[in-house]
């Protein structure tokens, strides 16, 4: 995911290509709001990175990883939500 932009891209993983859809964070999470799901959890990983040539706003400097929880499912801990929300200052409830 990328902080702001949605886009296409190739990404070289030396030992071969491949196609990336990069979606924006926004996006992904009213894409995901709209189906129903909630977001319990959110984290980066920097061990991970995909550099655009000569295009350095298409740069995404982690990976991030969701854990989603649909709302006909058991409701999440409020503890979680809780904890997620605090870390972000976002509410990502229906």
């Amino acid at each position: 995911m990328h902080p702001t932009l949605d886009f296409f891209t190739i990404q070289n993983m030396d030992f071969s290509f491949a196609p990336y859809h990069v979606v924006s964070i926004s996006n992904f999470i009213s894409t995901m709001q709209a189906l129903s799901y909630i977001i319990v959890d959110r984290w980066q990983s920097y061990e991970r990175d995909c550099h655009t040539p000569f295009f350095a706003q298409y740069d995404v400097e982690c990976y991030f990883g969701v854990c989603l929880q649909h709302t006909s499912a058991a409701a999440p801990t409020e503890l979680a939500v809780s904890a997620w929300q605090s870390t972000t200052g976002l509410n990502m409830a229906p």
